[in-house]
């Protein structure tokens, strides 16, 4: 289809975590964070700090952070 953008991305890692699928939530994520220019990488971030705070451990949101 064409569309691949962070915003995208972004949106459909928070329906994975809100629906429960974890592992799809961090891939949606990291491609939203791959994608983002300036003016959507606080979102990308935040929802990225959301999960990791709801759904991980410490050394796993560090390990999450280091992929920039």
């Amino acid at each position: 289809m064409g569309v691949n953008n962070a915003e995208l991305y972004n949106n459909i890692g928070l329906c994975c975590f809100y629906a429960q699928q974890y592992d799809m939530t961090f891939n949606c994520l990291m491609r939203a964070l791959a994608l983002a220019t300036d003016d959507c990488l606080a979102d990308v971030w935040y929802n990225i700090g959301h999960v990791a705070l709801v759904t991980v451990t410490v050394a796993t949101a560090a390990a999450l952070t280091d992929t920039q």
